[in-house]
């Protein structure tokens, strides 16, 4: 360690000895693999392609881009790749805008996909009259042009910080992260009240009055078409709330952390964990994807079936 270091940082952190990045390298690459992942098998398979699940790709796409961010800040800090452990001022704002930025793209997209979830379900003819795919692009792309912008603020205006033995990765600004966290708890609220409500006409409304709606004649066809409808929206609605919920669960602590490190000190050896925490909602994603989701299960299937015709294909002519 360079001895004119005057404070600890995340990239002098070590988990049994071992630096930091000999982790966070190879957890970000398996973050950037499954999301690739998720992202082709839904532009692979077209029943993928609906409101909802285009918002997933566009999370996949945040988390991506945090992946890269970790694993590139992770091996310029290895041990022998730089002479010394000091701080990078550029490298160090970057991790920290991209790590912000990335949580303000997840829970507003997730928020996004609770509120769509709801109109879909509770008011089908306007979702069909105007939710339309252009206009879920231009919220996508307006979320992401409010995240991008938001991760450069550090880089521009808080480059100095390390400089003033401050860890900008472990101990942000109050008044940066001060808009992520407020939204983080209002979408919180916006998903429970979505999803409770959406609960709430699955269970309470009565059949009948279901069926008067949609005029329904009560013959055993319509019945059965009916039931299968219910049975798919209310499917679809508890594999969202799953996500929201593990979402909820992994970055809930790591936010608290975030906050209470802003106005005070707080332990390098309990944030971490926290930040590591908050990375696995990323990872948990493919497996509810693939767990709940039977025709992301499908397209995973047909790609691990592609692979294995094309290698048996070349397999052949080589033999040949």
């Amino acid at each position: 360690m360079d001895g004119n270091i005057t404070y600890l940082c995340v990239h002098h952190f070590t988990i049994g000895g071992l630096p930091l990045q000999f982790f966070s390298i190879p957890f970000g690459v398996l973050v950037l693999f499954q999301n690739l992942l998720t992202i082709i098998i839904i532009h692979r398979t077209p029943k993928l392609h609906t409101h909802a699940n285009i918002v997933l790709a566009s999370i996949a796409c945040g988390d991506i881009y945090l992946a890269l961010v970790y694993i590139g800040d992770g091996i310029i800090y290895l041990p022998g790749v730089r002479n010394t452990m000091r701080p990078n001022p550029f490298l160090e704002a970057s991790t920290c805008g991209a790590g912000y930025s990335s949580l303000l793209l997840s829970v507003s997209q997730l928020g996004f996909i609770a509120v769509d979830r709801y109109i879909h379900i509770v008011n089908p003819l306007y979702y069909i009259a105007h939710i339309t795919k252009r206009r879920v692009y231009t919220i996508i792309a307006c979320f992401w042009i409010v995240g991008l912008v938001y991760g450069i603020i550090p880089v521009i205006m808080y480059r100095s910080t390390s400089n003033d033995n401050i860890c900008l990765i472990a101990r942000p600004p109050f008044e940066y992260i001060v808009v992520p966290v407020v939204l983080y708890h209002v979408e919180i609220v916006l998903m429970f009240v979505c999803y409770f409500r959406i609960a709430r006409l699955a269970f309470q409304r009565k059949k009948a009055s279901h069926a008067r709606q949609l005029g329904l004649n009560g013959d055993t066809l319509n019945r059965e078409n009916f039931n299968h409808s219910r049975v798919a929206a209310w499917k679809s609605v508890t594999f969202f709330a799953t996500m929201c919920g593990i979402f909820v669960v992994c970055t809930y602590p790591a936010v608290l952390a975030i906050l209470i490190s802003s106005v005070d000190s707080f332990p390098l050896s309990v944030f971490m964990p926290l930040m590591f925490l908050f990375l696995i909602h990323s990872v948990l994603n493919f497996f509810v994807y693939f767990n709940m989701n039977k025709d992301f299960c499908q397209g995973f299937k047909k790609i691990i079936a592609d692979i294995q015709h094309k290698f048996m294909k070349t397999n052949t002519r080589n033999g040949n």
